[in-house]
């Protein structure tokens, strides 16, 4: 479940990383939060 959720908040940054300001910030957050529920299932 924990995993399901990291992987929806990774979408949730691309949906909402329209906004320049926070682009840079959310394309790292996004980034950490796909690595994330691989390196927990594997």
């Amino acid at each position: 479940m924990f995993i399901e959720r990291l992987i929806e908040l990774s979408a949730y940054c691309a949906l909402i990383q329209g906004n320049y300001e926070w682009k840079a910030v959310l394309t790292k957050v996004r980034a950490a939060l796909t690595l994330y529920p691989e390196q927990l299932s594997g």
